[in-house]
């Protein structure tokens, strides 16, 4: 019976282990994508395009809100030295979600980009999909949307019709 007792014991104290083994991973994963808005953030301040695009995949694809489709790491690279060639802007970026399962994640947040003088130009939500490539989360999609203003109401409407 001792031995039973022993081995049972020894099961539930390798499980456990493991288990702690793997949250403590996967908290490492959340923390790494987490450091992804930090990273945009930096490259954006450097005006660094071919920084920017090492943050992707090879065969990334980003869903802008205009419509525009953006595919690949050579693409996305082009897509922000473009963006560089205009006055300087800040990005400000703030996750809310991170999830990680395996290789594979998402990060979900706001964005906003203001001008030199801190007055805000656009603003919206994002939706990461992330693959870790050679043990490094690298962007594979993005969706961006934008919050556009308010337009005013125009005359007669919500008279009822």
């Amino acid at each position: 019976m001792r031995r039973s007792h022993t081995a049972v014991a020894t099961a539930l104290v390798g499980g456990a282990i493991v288990a702690l083994g793997l949250a403590l991973a996967q908290q490492e994963d959340v923390h790494a994508i987490e450091a992804l808005p930090e990273r945009i953030v930096a490259a954006v301040d450097a005006r660094d395009a071919e920084a920017m695009a090492r943050l992707y995949t090879e065969d990334a694809l980003r869903f802008e809100a205009g419509g525009q489709v953006t595919e690949g790491r050579q693409a996305v690279a082009q897509l922000y030295q473009a963006a560089f060639e205009q006055p300087p802007a800040q990005v400000f970026i703030v996750a809310s979600e991170t999830v990680v399962h395996n290789d594979s994640g998402y990060q979900i947040g706001t964005y906003s980009v203001a001008d030199e003088d801190g007055e805000t130009l656009i603003q919206g939500y994002y939706l990461l999909v992330l693959n870790r490539v050679d043990g490094e989360w690298l962007i594979h999609r993005q969706i961006n949307n934008m919050v556009l203003p308010e337009m005013p109401a125009l005359e007669g409407e919500n008279d009822g019709m």
